[in-house]
């Protein structure tokens, strides 16, 4: 699968394809997690950006979501 068609899968799950970015990228939430993990298993998220050394994670999933362009603004 795609990485669009990935993400569309953990946001259908949690059933929050109708919400925006922000209200969807909140720290500690499961669906939070589920993108996170995603993102370190597939190697995509930067291991400074995972741990906080450079960037925020939670800003930087946001960005790749609104690249996909799954959810509204």
């Amino acid at each position: 699968m795609t990485e669009y068609q990935e993400i569309k899968q953990i946001l259908t799950e949690h059933n929050v394809l109708d919400k925006s970015v922000d209200e969807v990228v909140v720290l500690g939430t499961d669906v939070y997690q589920d993108i996170f993990s995603y993102y370190m298993n597939t190697g995509d998220m930067p291991y400074n950006v995972a741990k906080g050394h450079y960037g925020n994670s939670d800003e930087w999933i946001a960005d790749k979501i609104y690249e996909l362009k799954i959810l509204k603004d």
